[in-house]
């Protein structure tokens, strides 16, 4: 039987993997294991408004002499009055020259990431959560302060007044509940999320800088003092006594062709060399640092959203107490499923498996398995040729991280 064109490139792919991994065997596991986080395109899927739509509420809060605004998501099915669901919070800042609206849009709108938001949280990619989107301008007008604004004010406000994990205003309930707080922002808002890292480590576990380098000693944009300020960076963590990779997490993304990325660049490779404060992988679990890069990527929010969209599903994953989605999930039946055989001829099902290496269930990793990944090679969560029992790694795309996670195992029995 000959092999569909397709099946022949995937599986071509694959065999080649094994061969390089074969050659290069001798080196630490651990080093591919950290692989790179893959910016994977948005779904067109996600672009349609959700029938599961979550809503956009209005707060204000006094800073100084200024009255500020800014806006939250709640989540489709969000109950105010079932306070035995918690929620985890996400807050996401806006770039320079622009405010609190450009995220989400006011009470009714459906802009581009709260339908991709609805969406995932409709498909059971995330789990429901709340999102935030502040504004440092006004108040104290700076992004180098504005986690003073967010700390005192913003936090306390949003996480008592919905049904969040924070317990009170109090700060050593922030600290307590830091493991469901997430922080991250595009251009200026990651200069902002820098700034905030630097300064409430102690109250948010997890940031997204999007295209946009830490200024804290360099006091701008630039390639130069890339060094000293991973050292700084590095120092953040270690003088709160918090330790990789699960008490701090990173995950930073720009465009090969956005303005950021020749600045962003020298901080990134900087900060890998910091092995024993950043564990460089895209496993959220394993490391606590990686750098998407997407190929051709500008400076422009379509990009941005699909930055959010690629981290989103790694928020709140090395977290004690994890928030469950409410959507059905490829969870097994009691309703039998045909195992393929070494030589499938039909795309697999989600079949579950003993051994997640063990794909097609014969009891040991070999070409069977390997020829169930060329099936579906290089597809993506969403898409109709995407199984989940396939992506091994569980990061949403079937590719090399997957080969290479058969090929340490290759030829054995499970």
């Amino acid at each position: 039987m000959f092999l569909k064109k397709g099946l022949k490139k995937g599986l071509s792919f694959i065999l080649s993997g094994i061969m390089v991994f074969s050659m290069v065997a001798t080196i630490n596991l651990s080093v591919f294991a950290a692989g790179e986080k893959i910016y994977r395109p948005l779904p067109n899927e996600y672009k349609s408004v959700s029938s599961k739509q979550g809503t956009i509420e209005r707060l204000s809060y006094t800073w100084g002499s200024a009255t500020k605004n800014f806006y939250v998501y709640l989540p489709n099915g969000y109950n105010q009055s079932d306070t035995s669901k918690k929620y985890n919070v996400v807050y996401l800042m806006h770039g320079g020259g622009e405010d609190e609206t450009l995220l989400f849009g006011g009470p009714g709108q459906n802009k581009e990431l709260k339908v991709i938001i609805d969406n995932m949280i409709a498909k059971g990619d995330i789990a429901p959560a709340i999102f935030v989107t502040p504004s440092f301008y006004k108040g104290n007008n700076d992004v180098a302060t504005f986690h003073q604004e967010l700390s005192k004010t913003i936090i306390p406000l949003v996480e008592t007044k919905y049904n969040t994990y924070l317990a009170s205003k109090s700060t050593e309930d922030m600290k307590a509940s830091r493991d469901h707080r997430a922080f991250g922002g595009f251009s200026m808002g990651s200069v902002c999320t820098w700034y905030t890292y630097i300064n409430c480590l102690e109250y948010i576990k997890y940031y997204m800088p999007y295209s946009g380098d830490c200024w804290a000693l360099t006091g701008g944009a630039g390639t130069t003092g890339a060094a000293k300020t991973a050292e700084y960076l590095a120092s953040i963590p270690k003088k709160y006594g918090y330790k990789a990779p699960h008490d701090y997490k990173l995950f930073c993304a720009t465009g090969s062709e956005d303005i950021a990325y020749p600045n962003m660049k020298p901080q990134m490779d900087e900060l890998k060399k910091l092995t024993d404060t950043f564990i460089y992988s895209n496993d959220p679990i394993e490391g606590n640092f990686y750098f998407m890069v997407a190929s051709g990527g500008t400076h422009w929010w379509g990009y941005v959203n699909q930055y959010i969209y690629n981290i989103l599903p790694d928020l709140f994953k090395d977290t004690p107490t994890n928030t469950p989605t409410n959507t059905p999930t490829n969870t097994p039946t009691n309703t039998p499923t045909n195992t393929p055989t070494n030589t499938p001829t039909n795309t697999p099902t989600n079949t579950p498996v003993k051994n997640s290496l063990d794909v097609n269930l014969d009891g040991a990793i070999n070409m069977g398995d390997v020829i169930m990944l060329a099936i579906v090679f290089n597809s993506i969560r969403g898409d109709a040729r995407y199984v989940e029992t396939c992506d091994l790694n569980k990061d949403g795309v079937v590719n090399m991280s997957d080969v290479i996670m058969i090929a340490a195992k290759f030829n054995t029995v499970v």
